[in-house]
């Protein structure tokens, strides 16, 4: 009876964290947005005056095309989230 015991809790301990440690799922939207708005601070940072002309004008299109593209999507996933407090979370974390 107390290896039965001990197996239930066992199982419902294990169970149980694995729930809890599980990130709540993203819409697609959102998740596009992150995407971008994650490469647009990568690239971002990425420019420096020492690179080569060639170089630099790859990252500032990259930048350009990616940046542009997230504040657009983040106007969008603004007015159709409003009101949901954690993906307006995850969109303040951006500013562009």
């Amino acid at each position: 009876m107390k290896a039965h015991l001990a197996g239930l809790v066992f199982t419902f301990t294990v169970c149980g964290c694995s729930y809890a440690n599980k990130p709540p799922s993203v819409p697609k939207d959102v998740k596009a947005f992150l995407d971008n708005a994650e490469d647009c601070q990568h690239f971002s940072g990425e420019w420096d005056s020492t690179l080569s002309a060639a170089r630099q004008n790859e990252i500032e299109k990259k930048v350009e095309t990616v940046c542009d593209q997230a504040r657009r999507q983040k106007e969008k996933l603004k007015k159709r989230y409003y009101g949901n407090k954690m993906i307006e979370a995850q969109l303040d974390d951006y500013d562009f």
